[in-house]
């Protein structure tokens, strides 16, 4: 739940205009998806499993690193950039990930590229149809 409250603010404070929001709300949820089907298809076991602290869904992809690339990839190539703090949150979210032992370095590398998918096909969509 606080992960999630972080995503939502991060959202709103990364993106001044409703249209920017619209795109990387929309990259979010396509995110969600993808990484809800990578996980299902490959049903990779989380290296904790076994503790009573372990997570219960699978681990490959990291859903966590996925949506915190995903707000990265938002704020690339704006002129009032804060590009380098979003790079610095998602990279502390993929060493938190592993330092807490439920995912492995795969795991949140995964999550790089299917958030950069994310990121231009919800991009090239919005190019293509003006629909934000």
């Amino acid at each position: 739940i606080v992960y999630t409250i972080a995503i939502i603010g991060l959202l709103f404070i990364s993106q001044k205009e409703d249209k920017g929001r619209v795109k990387t709300g929309a990259c979010l949820l396509l995110t969600i998806l993808i990484v809800s089907f990578v996980k299902n298809t490959y049903a990779i076991e989380r290296p904790c499993v076994g503790r009573n602290d372990c997570p219960d869904w699978y681990s490959f992809p990291s859903l966590h690193a996925a949506l915190a690339f995903c707000i990265m990839a938002s704020t690339m190539n704006k002129k009032e950039s804060a590009y380098g703090l979003y790079f610095l949150f998602a990279i502390l979210v993929c060493f938190t990930r592993m330092n807490l032992g439920v995912h492995t370095f795969v795991d949140v590398a995964a999550a790089l590229p299917i958030a950069f998918i994310s990121y231009y096909s919800v991009d090239f969509a919005y190019r293509q149809g003006g629909w934000a």
